[in-house]
This record gives structure tokens, C-alpha cells and sequence, in this order.
């Protein structure tokens, strides 16, 4: 389904530790989601696949097939202060839950969801300044495919 152009404004980003029972609509949704408090940016996310080639000497002409996918990482930038979500990353990161795989779903303003499974592989504050706010990032390491929910 095709989806309209739509801007960043209103969206959120959520967290929860863990992986749905099912990796589609019914089983993410079935969990519960900590919001990242007052997020920044949310990077790109979704999957690249490696280009495998070999050259026939015969022929000299290049032959591609599609090899491993990798679904890429996320960094996600936000206004440093305490809650569940940004606690949910920092754990995730190094604390009690370092290298458990988390759940994590954006929503747009129109109700548009995209959700996939991730490891937290940095937790970070940014440089400070002083015409600066203090901030802090992180970087999700995603591993599964994108499920899209789009509203009817």
C-alpha cells in the first residue's frame, strides 16, 4: 500500500526488552513499549544485502547474486534526561539487560508503525556547549526485518 509523504513531526520511538512471540503486527503489538523521551533524530534503519560476484574468465563479464542481508543499525539522538525509555537504552547498553535483544517500534503521527528487534551498542552523551543542550544518543543494532503496520 502506498503510503503519502508525511513529515518527522509527531513521531516517537519506544522500547521494550525482548522479542514478540510472533515478528508481525499481532506480536509486536502485543507488547508494551517505554517512549524515549524527548527524541531528536531517529537514523535510517532497513536492510542492504551484500553483492557477491565472481568473473567467469571465459566470458570476462562480472555475474552478481544477492548475498547476506544486513538490516543495519539506528542511532538515535535525544534530549538527555531520566526515563523508562532512555533507562530501557542505557541498561541495554551496559547495564543489567547489555546484549539482550530489544523490541523497538516508531510511530508517525498518522498512526503509521514500523517495528523490528535490535541490541543496544552504544549509549553515549554528546558534546556540550554552551549554547548547547545537554543530549545524548544511541546506536541500535537491528536484527530482524521491518514490519510495517499502516492504518486503513
Amino acid at each position: 500500500m502506498a503510503e503519502d509523504i508525511k513529515s518527522g513531526i509527531g513521531a516517537t520511538i519506544g522500547i521494550v526488552l525482548g522479542v514478540p512471540a510472533t515478528f508481525d503486527e499481532a506480536g509486536y503489538t502485543a507488547l508494551t513499549y517505554a517512549e524515549v523521551g524527548e527524541a531528536i533524530s531517529i537514523g535510517a534503519f532497513g536492510g542492504t544485502a551484500e553483492v557477491l560476484t565472481q568473473t567467469p574468465i571465459k566470458s570476462g563479464i562480472i555475474r552478481k547474486v544477492i548475498g547476506s542481508i544486513n538490516y543495519g543499525s539506528s542511532a538515535i539522538q535525544f534530549g538527555l534526561f531520566t526515563d523508562a525509555g532512555q533507562t530501557a537504552l542505557n541498561d541495554g547498553f551496559d547495564g543489567a539487560n547489555k546484549g539482550k535483544m530489544h523490541s523497538v517500534e516508531v510511530s508517525y503521527f498518522d498512526g503509521t508503525k514500523r517495528y523490528y528487534t535490535a541490541i543496544i551498542t552504544s549509549y553515549e552523551y554528546q558534546e556540550i556547549s554552551s549554547s548547547s543542550f545537554v543530549n545524548g544518543a544511541s546506536t541500535l543494532e537491528v536484527n530482524s526485518s521491518i514490519v510495517d503496520v499502516v492504518p486503513v
